[in-house]
């Protein structure tokens, strides 16, 4: 089964999985998941005061391990 993961872009090493619960990277089940906790994130943050840039996120799928 394929997984979803949301991959932020570093200026040093390009697209990459930072997204983690306790130590590992997160994967999603779905697209609408991966999406969801993106949106959820931007929310975050704007309300914190922070600027951040969607285009700094994308989602891609992960073929099974």
């Amino acid at each position: 089964m394929s997984k979803f993961e949301v991959q932020t872009y570093t200026l040093c090493e390009g697209w990459k999985n930072l997204w983690t619960v306790d130590g590992q990277t997160e994967t999603f089940n779905s697209h609408e998941d991966a999406e969801h906790s993106v949106k959820e994130h931007l929310k975050e943050c704007l309300e914190d005061g922070i600027k951040e840039d969607k285009y700094n996120y994308r989602i891609i799928k992960k073929e099974s391990e």
